[in-house]
């Protein structure tokens, strides 16, 4: 981040999801699943489970489950047991992906299809391919060795942390660059869950960065955790949605526009003055407002 590239690179477009999934916690791990029957999506949900993971319910593809994706964290592992044709286009669909653009994939083949294929993804960490059938401990076994070559396994609270406060900054540094290689747009999804979950500090330092992110999605969950927060944070937090504003322009939903006047007409002096700051930037004319600020 701190480079600030001009020019685009190999691997540029899994710089920003990376910087992302460093700040989720990191005792949350969830998995997809891909395949044409029940039975042995049941299996493979089994084993995950095991590891600790929550999977995500049975799809055909990940465009299928497009919505479940976006509410997860971020998706730790993909495992596909979906024909030959299929499991190759979710391989190169996820390369495309922001959210998915660094989650490793197991794809279990027939064995003649995963004796073709294998010798060409040896080199790529992010792919492992496996014939189908195998037993419960040897596909187990083969998920912690990807996701440990993928990412290298897991790490400690302290280190998730550490990783989670420089990712932050790092964003923060190439949002206010506006810098066009590493798009911090690329983790709006991520920093939307993130910024629901989190609290204090850490809250406050997602939210900076969603106020520089030109998108509906990142000023609205903005608003939603600042209409349900209190105090000096959601002070705080109004005044981020109307820096967002200023920049970008009114994306709030209406229900929310009416959570910040209520807010504005409160007995709360920092509150109220934030909100009524807020609603200046966003552009509500003065005549909606103004009568019920002056109580009239």
């Amino acid at each position: 981040g701190a480079a600030q590239p001009s020019e685009t690179f190999a691997g540029a477009d899994r710089v920003v999801p990376l910087l992302a999934s460093a700040i989720r916690d990191a005792t949350e791990r969830y998995a997809v699943v891909l395949s044409e029957g029940v039975e042995e999506y049941q299996g493979v949900r089994r084993i995950l489970e095991g590891q600790g993971y929550t999977v995500l319910p049975r799809g055909n593809s990940t465009g299928e489950l497009e919505h479940e994706i976006a509410q997860a964290a971020g998706i730790d592992v993909i495992v596909t047991m979906l024909p030959r044709e299929a499991s190759l286009g979710v391989v190169e669909q996820t390369r495309y992906s922001p959210k998915l653009a660094v989650t490793p994939m197991l794809v279990l083949l027939a064995a003649e299809d995963a004796a073709v294929l294998s010798p060409l993804y040896e080199r790529d960490p992010m792919v492992m391919i496996r014939r189908a059938g195998l037993p419960a401990d040897t596909i187990a076994n083969a998920v912690a060795a990807l996701v440990e070559d993928a990412s290298g396994g897991p790490i400690t609270q302290d280190e998730a942390r550490h990783y989670a406060e420089r990712s932050i900054g790092v964003l923060r540094d190439l949002a206010v660059s506006g810098n066009e290689v590493l798009s911090v747009g690329d983790a709006t999804v991520t920093l939307v869950s993130a910024v629901a979950e989190a609290a204090g500090g850490r809250r406050m330092a997602i939210a900076e960065v969603l106020a520089l992110v030109d998108d509906s999605r990142a000023q609205q969950a903005l608003a939603e955790v600042a209409v349900n927060s209190s105090g000096s944070e959601q002070a705080a937090l109004l005044g981020l949605v109307a820096d967002s504003a200023k920049r970008f322009g009114n994306q709030l939903e209406d229900r929310q526009v009416s959570r910040v006047v209520s807010i504005a007409t409160s007995d709360s002096p920092q509150e109220s003055h934030a909100a009524a700051a807020l609603l200046g930037a966003l552009g509500v004319p003065n005549t909606d407002f103004l009568p019920l600020l002056l109580g009239q």
